[in-house]
């Protein structure tokens, strides 16, 4: 078992590296637990209110072995509103971000779009935007969603 607390400056010149794919709930609470390819069992446990944002790195391992985070590609529905030019688009804009508040939505926003994680069902978020009155358009995507974008703090597990 291997133990990291602290993340390795990014800017230092790593030569033994290894990528490693985990999913973002993982990183968002700061701890981390997987097996390497050679079965030694990796564990990251940032002091409590830091996350892991995706591609810090920790190490080195007894042999020099350092490891990169890779988080994992989830499914999001990519919203977009249809707009007309008029000021109506910032009421859609408001209505669409209020009722996605109202339901404790992770939603990423990126230019005009908006990204709702899926965590609840692909099918009961399809649910809860057909019944937004604001028009807009769906699709399905694989995305990786940025940590520091989901406004989690540490302790709002309660695990």
């Amino acid at each position: 078992m291997i133990k990291f607390d602290k993340k390795v400056n990014n800017n230092e010149k790593i030569k033994n590296i290894r990528d490693v794919k985990v999913n973002r709930q993982d990183t968002m609470r700061g701890r981390i637990r997987l097996e390497d390819v050679d079965n030694e069992e990796i564990i990251i446990d940032l002091p409590r209110g830091q996350i892991i944002n995706n591609g810090d790195i920790f190490g080195p391992t007894s042999n020099g072995t350092f490891y990169r985070i890779n988080i994992m590609p989830e499914p999001v529905i990519k919203v977009t509103i249809e707009t007309n030019g008029t000021e109506k688009d910032y009421e859609n804009f408001l209505t669409l971000g209020y009722n996605l508040g109202n339901h404790h939505m992770e939603v990423l926003i990126e230019g005009r779009y908006a990204y709702v994680t899926t965590g609840i069902g692909v099918k009961n978020v399809n649910d809860i935007l057909k019944k937004i009155p604001v028009p807009i358009v769906t699709q399905l995507e694989n995305r990786v969603i940025s940590t520091i974008a989901t406004g989690y703090h540490a302790g709002e597990d309660k695990e």
